[in-house]
């Protein structure tokens, strides 16, 4: 048992030695990107999705006329300076 704890003792040791962090309060190391980070910006995203549906929905965009199918538009290269 005793061997046990000098290795994990070991390990926490050599790992400290190694890690440029050690000596930072709390504060300053923030909170991990996952899931924290990745919380926050899921609930963006959804805020952004409902968002839109709800302006979409109370906000509808004009509608063009319906299409005929028995008229056809001008077609021509020459025309092209005519929808400007």
């Amino acid at each position: 048992m005793s061997d046990l704890n000098k290795n994990k003792e070991h390990k926490n040791s050599s790992t400290d030695e190694w890690d440029p962090y050690k000596d930072w309060p709390e504060e300053k190391l923030g909170h991990p990107f996952f899931p924290h980070h990745m919380v926050v910006q899921l609930i963006q995203i959804l805020l952004v999705f409902v968002l839109l549906i709800v302006l979409s929905t109370l906000i509808p965009l004009p509608m063009e006329p319906k299409a005929d199918p028995f008229t056809t538009p001008e077609h021509g290269i020459f025309l092209l300076h005519t929808s400007f």
